[in-house]
């Protein structure tokens, strides 16, 4: 039977290696997304929304660049995706900026941060 003292070193023992093993993946994916950041000038070819994993998710399809996605995310502290969708209108210029890469056999796209208007 195990002391108290124990269970607790042994809990504390988990939560430092469940840490040890966590932290790498958390940093990798932090520093991906802000390694890629990119600013393009795109023309909305059409623009779309979807529920993915239970989750808003608008998409934009440009004509020089392809796919787009954008959502919220806490890496960039941003939420509003559907006040950025609802700025854009098919067929005009914008500077979008935005991170990530194309992921084809997991439909991930690089998410939308910022869009402004190209005259």
């Amino acid at each position: 039977m195990l002391t108290r003292m124990q269970k607790i070193g042994r809990l504390i023992l988990v939560i430092i290696v469940g840490s040890l093993i966590i932290s790498p993946f958390l940093i990798l994916y932090y520093k991906t997304n802000h390694q890629t950041y990119r600013e393009i000038v795109v023309t909305i070819k059409s623009l779309d929304h979807k529920i993915i994993k239970g989750d808003d998710t608008y998409l934009v399809f440009t004509e020089e660049e392809g796919v787009f996605q954008n959502s919220d995310t806490w890496t960039y502290d941003k939420y509003n995706s559907s006040d950025i969708q609802n700025k854009m209108t098919v067929g005009k210029k914008y500077k979008i900026g935005c991170y990530g890469i194309r992921i084809h056999r997991m439909d991930g796209y690089p998410n939308i941060v910022s869009v402004t208007p190209v005259e």
